[in-house]
């Protein structure tokens, strides 16, 4: 590869995907009637702070990561 061809830039992606129904689901064995949209999407926000943390204590930032509905790529 030349110079010329070489990218500006290259993304490097870690991607969780979170199974919504089971999540909605959950939240009902805990007793929540009816989970909202925003109801998963807060237990998915908790979720994803504990798997993109550094697993020493330090809670990560949801700053900078992208959530998208992954049937249509549609960011959420």
């Amino acid at each position: 590869m030349t110079t010329d061809e070489t990218p500006t830039r290259i993304n490097v992606m870690k991607v969780v995907t979170y199974d919504y129904q089971q999540i909605a689901s959950d939240l009902e064995a805990q007793g929540m009637k009816d989970p909202t949209f925003d109801d998963v999407l807060g237990m998915i926000e908790e979720f994803a702070k504990d798997d993109f943390s550094c697993g020493h204590g330090h809670e990560a930032s949801l700053r900078g990561l992208i959530f998208t509905n992954s049937d249509t790529g549609e960011e959420l």
